[in-house]
């Protein structure tokens, strides 16, 4: 049984995967920002439509997974290398919700940080 949840937990980070290489967004394109979003309370909510400026949106297909688990904390610890080169902020987006989001958040950086997730 574990194996068979195993293979399809991975099947379907694969094609996560797939799909998010597929619909990947080149440098200077535009996303949807009238999408409203949430970070850290399930009541309240935002867009991008506000964001100016240069800005990195990490798409990743689940938070927890340990792939994106391994890259994310890259952006993090970069931060202020990414900030020196004139880039406003970094955005952690997935299809989970605010409270898996906060909790992953919190796990990869106890410490806190300005990323957005």
């Amino acid at each position: 049984m574990a194996s068979l949840l195993a293979g399809a937990t991975k099947t379907a980070h694969h094609l996560a995967t797939s799909l998010l290489s597929a619909a990947e967004a080149k440098v200077g394109s535009t996303i949807p920002v009238k999408v409203p979003v949430k970070e850290d309370d399930a009541q309240k909510t935002f867009t991008f439509e506000g964001i100016k400026g240069k800005n990195i949106f990490v798409g990743v297909p689940g938070a927890f997974t340990g792939t994106c688990s391994a890259q994310v904390p890259g952006f993090i610890n970069a931060y202020e290398q990414f900030k020196a080169k004139g880039i406003d902020n970094i955005y952690v987006v997935a299809v989970n919700d605010v409270f898996v989001m906060k909790a992953w958040k919190q796990q990869l950086a106890p410490e806190g940080t300005r990323a957005s997730f």
